[in-house]
């Protein structure tokens, strides 16, 4: 069967190689550092809520994502140094590594990238808003290592994780403010 437009059909062909030609040209330019900021507020007040980001056992109430599988190579407590490895079921399988290197309660817990697919920092920040309430506030300062990876984040994976990260806040506030009403 013959095409009326025999141009049309290579489109996309085309684009997908502009897109990698893009990509290629990119690879000597690493991308800047963006920040990535989730913001809700929780009917509980910070030091109330601090626990359910750090310690396992809290996190575990909230965390129940098949697709994200989470390790902690040097132990669960909560401390500077403990390491987090994320793995995604994803296609690629991209993974990160992150250590905690500031824990002030009630206000943040900082870790930084060490190694995998990101550089940069991932943190939970807490402030009071209102008398019993907190603002809780997810952000993230990243660069994803290499080309590809550049290019996957921007087409999906930042997408993705604002989506992942908007369901756990959720399911955070969930949790929190049902424990808090029991006590």
């Amino acid at each position: 069967m013959l095409q009326k437009n025999p141009g049309r059909a290579a489109w996309p062909a085309l684009i997908c190689l502009l897109a990698v030609a893009a990509v290629g040209l990119a690879a000597d330019a690493p991308a800047p550092i963006a920040t990535y900021r989730l913001e809700i507020r929780i009917d509980a007040p910070p030091l109330f809520v601090y626990p359910y980001l750090v310690e396992e056992d809290k996190v575990a109430r909230w965390n129940q994502d098949k697709s994200v599988t989470v390790t902690f190579p040097r132990g669960i407590e909560p401390r500077i140094g403990k390491q987090i490895r994320v793995a995604v079921d994803a296609p690629t399988h991209p993974w990160i590594l992150m250590e905690i290197v500031r824990l002030d309660p009630g206000r943040e817990a900082l870790t930084r990238f060490v190694d995998g697919v990101l550089e940069g920092e991932f943190a939970y920040l807490l402030s009071p808003d209102g008398p019993h309430g907190t603002l809780f506030v997810h952000e993230m300062r990243i660069r994803p290592k290499g080309a590809f990876m550049t290019f996957l984040w921007e087409v999906l994976g930042k997408h993705l994780h604002r989506a992942k990260m908007r369901a756990f806040m959720g399911k955070i506030k969930e949790v929190v403010e049902a424990d808090y009403r029991k006590q």
